[in-house]
């Protein structure tokens, strides 16, 4: 029953959410490609991974995006 303000989320959790209309699209339309400049910026090792993983497996759109690691 605690609600946290949307700002006081981490950078990460902050860039998946605002990035998240996109990759729904990316993952449920083959004609739709979404490219993101430094996504893992912020985010979560594992969480990545994972948002990785599930647009692999399912996904039909493309996701380009660029990394420092």
């Amino acid at each position: 029953g605690v609600e946290m303000p949307f700002g006081h989320e981490s950078e990460g959790v902050q860039r998946i959410v605002s990035s998240l209309m996109y990759l729904i699209r990316a993952f449920n339309q083959k004609s739709t490609t979404v490219a993101i400049d430094e996504f893992d910026a912020g985010i979560f090792e594992y969480l990545l991974g994972e948002i990785l993983e599930a647009i692999q497996s399912g996904g039909v759109g493309q996701f380009i995006f660029t990394s420092h690691n």
